[in-house]
C-alpha cells in the first residue's frame, strides 16, 4: 500500500520514505537555528543515523577532524565566512555537497560543478531529493562535470 505522498522522483531508494538515505551521516552547516533543525528532522525522517549540526565555518572544519560523513548541506553565507572553500575540499573527497542557501544562484553551478544548489525555501523532499542527486554527482568523474558546465 503506497502513502499518500509519492516518492519515485527520488531515485532508487524510495521505496519508503524513512529508507532514502538510510544509515547516512551528515553534517548541517546552518547558522540559523530553527532551519537547521527543521533540516535535522528532514534527514532523520529519512533515515540518516547521524546528523551533526555546526553553525559556521570554522566549526564546521573542527568537525570534519573528528567525524566522518556520508553528505553534506551547507548555507552560503555564514556568520565567518563562505563555505565555498568547504564545499570545494568535502567534494574533492568524494562526499555529496548540497548548498542550501536563499543566495544558491544560478552562477555558483558553473564555478562549483558537481555539487547540487537547494535554493531556500525548500520541502523536506526538495531537500532529500538534493541529496540523492549530490550523490549522483559525487560518483561522476570530476571531468565529465567540468565538460558538462562548459557546454
Amino acid at each position: 500500500m503506497r502513502s499518500n505522498s509519492d516518492h519515485s522522483n527520488l531515485g532508487p531508494r524510495a521505496s519508503r520514505p524513512g529508507e532514502l538515505l538510510q544509515d547516512l551521516s551528515m553534517l548541517i552547516v546552518e547558522d540559523e537555528f530553527l532551519v537547521a533543525i527543521d533540516i535535522e528532522m528532514t534527514l532523520r525522517n529519512a533515515g540518516a543515523s547521524d546528523v551533526a549540526i555546526v553553525a559556521n565555518v570554522e566549526d564546521a572544519w573542527d568537525a570534519l577532524k573528528n567525524t566522518s560523513i556520508d553528505a553534506a548541506l551547507l548555507d552560503i553565507r555564514l556568520p565567518d565566512g563562505y563555505s565555498f572553500p568547504l564545499a570545494m575540499h568535502l567534494y574533492s573527497h568524494a562526499v555529496p555537497v548540497v548548498m542550501h542557501s536563499g543566495h544558491a544562484e544560478l552562477y555558483h553551478s558553473a564555478k562549483l560543478p558537481g555539487i547540487m544548489f537547494c535554493p531556500k525555501p525548500a520541502t523536506p523532499a526538495e531537500i532529500v531529493a538534493s541529496i540523492l542527486k549530490a550523490q549522483q554527482f559525487a560518483r561522476l568523474p570530476q571531468s565529465t562535470l567540468l565538460e558538462e558546465t562548459l557546454h
